[in-house]
Order: C-alpha cells, then structure tokens, then sequence
C-alpha cells in the first residue's frame, strides 16, 4: 500500500500513518521500504522517545506479557527512535503522564493486548480516544480481503 492509497482512505488517521510511513527514502514508495529505527536500552532512551512523542502528538507502544497484569517488556516508539526494555514501574508512569496530555497511543492490536495491559497496570479504564489500533485499521481499510 503507498502513500496514494493512504491518502484516500482513514483521512482522521492520516497524520500518524504518514508520519510513519515519510522515514527519509520512503517518500512515495509505498510499504515496501525498510527503515528501522535507532534502538536504545535505558532510561533516558525511553526519555527522549516520549520527549519526541510529544512534539509529534503520538506515541508507538507495545507490551510483551504473561498476563494483563503483569507485563515483562515495553515498547515505545516514533518513527526514528525505539527503547525496548524490561517492564518498569516508573517509567510506565511517564506513559501514563504523556497518554493524559493528549498523545495518541498506536499499538498494533491495541484493543485487545496493549490497552488491557495498560489499564490493568494503572487501575484504571483508559478513554478509548487515548488509543489508535494499527490492527483495526488494516481490517477495516482491508476487509475486502
């Protein structure tokens, strides 16, 4: 799927998808092209990931899990910086923190893995209008398939 077809379908989620998809040497090439992001490890790594979340208004977020209760990895993520880490309580906070100020939390299959992680962790049932879910998005713009 390229830029083209991004532009003409889910206009209320267009800023996010172009965001990730406008890496520099994937501008109007479609999904086919590979960028990863610089990965870090520590504090100040997941940091400067939600500094930038908040100058772009979203922030990537994923949780590796034994249950809803008890997450073992976190995630996060914009477009050109990644922390991948063992699950942490204070820094879990800053997500928390930056989720109340307006940003918008992606996670691929949000509605059924991360935001019950999410809520089950701060005790308490986030707004939907927190959370954007890559998973939804692809079946609903792909259900013909």
């Amino acid at each position: 799927m390229g830029r083209r077809k991004l532009d003409l379908i889910n206009q209320d989620n267009q800023p996010v998808q172009m965001t990730l998809l406008s890496a520099p040497g994937t501008e109007d090439r479609g999904l086919e092209e590979q960028y990863q992001p610089k990965l870090v490890r520590d504090p100040a790594g997941f940091k400067e990931v939600l500094k930038r979340a908040e100058k772009l208004g979203y922030l990537g977020l994923d949780y590796e899990f034994r249950s809803y209760s008890a997450p073992t990895i976190t995630g996060v993520a914009v477009r050109d910086l990644a922390y991948g880490g063992r699950y942490d309580r204070i820094l879990h906070s800053y997500i928390r923190d930056i989720a109340r100020s307006g940003i918008r939390l992606v996670a691929h299959s949000g509605f059924g893995a991360d935001k019950p992680v999410f809520d089950s962790v701060e005790g308490f049932d986030s707004p939907l209008e927190w959370w954007d879910d890559a998973m939804l998005i692809h079946w609903f713009e792909n259900s013909h398939l």
